[in-house]
Order: C-alpha cells, then structure tokens, then sequence
C-alpha cells in the first residue's frame, strides 16, 4: 500500500478508482467518471468488475492520528518552465511557507490544466466554468489513454500526500458524470526558466 491516505484499485500501478481520506475524517471513493462516495467500514465497493471489502482499523491508543497541517490562506501554483518545455518545476507558495514539489512527469499534466483556467479566466467565463479539460482529449494529446492520464492523477495527488498537504484531495477535479478534470487550485503563476 503506498504511503499516506491515498489508495488505487484494483491496484496502484493501474488505478481506475482512487480511495482516500477526506479532510473531514471520511473516507472517499472517486470513481473515473468523477462520482464521489462516502465509503464506511466494511462496505463492499466494486471497481474494474472486481469486489472489495473496505476495512478501516479502529483507532486505539497505539494509533498515530493523521494530521495535515492547514496553512492560512490559499496557496499560489507555481511552474517553472524550460523554454523547451521539458522541464517543469513546481512549487507551492502559502503565505507564510513554500512547498518545493520538483520535477515530475505529471507536471506537464498539471501545467495543461492551469493553462487552460488561465485562458478561460482571461476570456471571463464564470468560476464554476474555468478550466475543465476533457479526459480523453487530453489522453489523445499526451499520447496516451484516458486510463494513463487516471493513473497520473493518482500519482498527482500520491504526491502532495507525501508531502503532507492539504490540497491533495483537491488538486485535481472531477466533474461528476463527465470526463472532465480541472485544476482544484485558482491562484496560479507561470514562468519560465
């Protein structure tokens, strides 16, 4: 299992559903389509035609609690950009810390997404509208399949769990009952390098 709350089935490797727990302490199961469910100790869950069982341990005393720590105010996405556009950098800038997050492949992903909310915040369409990029166009895009850009979501937010931020849940948004994902993140800068 990978570390932090984060979990993909049938596997890691090959996520079609995404398991993780919320800010509010429940457990979310988030289908691909983007349905979001409340899921509770041993409550049978069905994903790629397979059955699971989910167990939640009780808590005891012997028990570490998860805690992310919540920073004041909502934090900036920062890229960094090589003029080739191999390399992309991110950072998280609250107001009062900054996140280094690296180099990873799953940042061109995100960088597409925050591209778009900016062209569509530019062009003044509502909030609500900004961003949102359709699954299999992107996949065509990135020559891949919807299925690899699932897997690189779940490695997006696997990545901001590992760092112990609170935006890992919501980095990435889906729209229910939709093939649409957007960034979860508004503030955002692009520069390049």
């Amino acid at each position: 299992m990978p570390n932090g709350p984060h979990f993909g089935l049938p596997s890691s490797n090959s996520p079609e559903c995404t398991l993780y727990l919320d800010h509010d302490g429940s457990w979310k199961l988030e289908q691909t389509n983007g349905e979001l469910e409340t899921v509770v100790d041993g409550q049978i869950v069905e994903c790629a035609g397979r059955m699971f069982r989910f167990c939640c341990p009780s808590s005891n005393s012997a028990t570490e609690t998860l805690s992310v720590p919540r920073d004041s105010g909502e934090p900036t996405l920062c890229f960094t950009v090589s003029s080739d556009e191999d390399f992309v950098e991110l950072t998280l800038e609250y107001p009062e810390r900054r996140v280094a997050l690296g180099s990873r492949s799953h940042n061109y992903l995100k960088l597409t997404l925050a591209r778009q909310w900016l062209t569509d915040r530019a062009a003044n369409l509502p909030e609500a509208s900004c961003g949102w990029m359709d699954k299999d166009e992107l996949a065509d895009g990135f020559k891949m399949t919807p299925q690899q850009v699932d897997g690189e979501v779940f490695r997006i937010r696997k990545h901001f769990t590992q760092h112990g931020l609170p935006e890992s849940t919501t980095i990435i948004e889906r729209r229910p009952r939709t093939k649409q994902i957007r960034l979860g993140l508004k503030k955002l800068r692009i520069d390049r390098a």
